[in-house]
C-alpha cells in the first residue's frame, strides 16, 4: 500500500497499492466496497464533507459518490476529442463542491465545478509534471507545484489569473497556506523555506 485516505467522517477508507489499485472500505464494518483499477497510485483525494473520491481513471478523473458509489463525474484534463494526458494530482476544494486535477507529464490543469459543472483549464508555463495542488482556505486559490519549476504557481481559476512565487533555485517540493490565507510558505530542493503575502505575492523572508 503507497498511498491512503481516511474521510474526515471516519467512515470510509481508501487505500492505493503498488500496482495502482485502489481499494474502497467501510471503517466501521471492514467491508470491502469497491476496487478500481487506477493510472497513479498518487493521485486521490477525498472531500472534505466525506461525500465524494477522485481518482484518475482511463486519463480522466473520477469523482464518486462514497454513498451510493455511483460516479458523479469522468472528466479528460483535454477535450474528448483531443489526446488525454495522465492525471498526477487530484485536491477538492475546502467545500468539497470543485476539484483541480494536474496531468502527470504535461502543462495541463483542468478546475471542476460539481455543483455547476462549470470549468477552467490552464497551461502552467515551463511545467514538466505535477507535485501538488492545495486549495486556499476559501477555495478561491490554488496553489500548483510542478517538479519542472522553481517557482509556486497561485490560481484563480474565476479571474483567469496565474502568478508566481519566485525566488527558489531548485524544484519548489511543497507549499501551504496559513488558516486564514494571508500567508503562503513554501518549501524547495534548494534546501530554503520562504514565506510570502498571499495577496501581493512579495517574499516576506527566507
Amino acid at each position: 500500500i503507497s498511498n491512503l485516505r481516511i474521510s474526515p467522517d471516519g467512515r470510509h477508507l481508501f487505500a492505493a497499492d503498488m500496482g495502482n489499485t485502489g481499494h474502497l472500505w467501510d471503517v466501521d464494518s471492514g467491508e470491502h466496497r469497491a476496487q478500481y483499477v487506477m493510472d497513479s497510485r498518487f493521485a486521490l483525494d477525498i472531500s472534505g464533507d466525506s461525500r465524494w473520491l477522485a481518482i484518475p481513471v482511463q486519463r480522466r478523473t473520477l469523482v464518486i459518490d462514497l454513498l451510493t458509489l455511483e460516479p458523479r463525474l469522468r472528466e479528460p484534463l483535454v477535450s474528448e476529442t483531443a489526446e488525454s494526458p495522465e492525471i498526477g494530482c487530484l485536491r477538492f476544494a475546502p467545500d468539497g463542491q470543485a476539484l483541480v486535477a494536474m496531468a502527470s507529464e504535461s502543462d495541463e490543469a483542468i478546475w471542476i465545478s460539481l455543483r455547476s459543472q462549470e470549468r477552467h483549464h490552464v497551461h502552467l508555463p515551463d511545467a514538466g509534471g505535477c507535485f501538488a495542488a492545495k486549495f486556499s482556505p476559501d477555495g478561491q486559490r490554488v496553489l500548483l507545484l510542478d517538479q519542472a519549476r522553481t517557482s509556486a504557481a497561485i490560481w484563480e481559476p474565476a479571474q483567469g489569473t496565474i502568478g508566481d512565487l519566485a525566488g527558489h533555485t531548485k524544484s519548489v517540493f511543497d507549499a501551504d497556506w496559513s488558516p486564514d490565507g494571508y500567508f503562503i510558505v513554501t518549501g524547495g530542493s534548494d534546501g530554503q523555506i520562504k514565506l510570502w503575502d498571499a495577496r501581493s505575492l512579495l517574499l516576506i523572508d527566507d
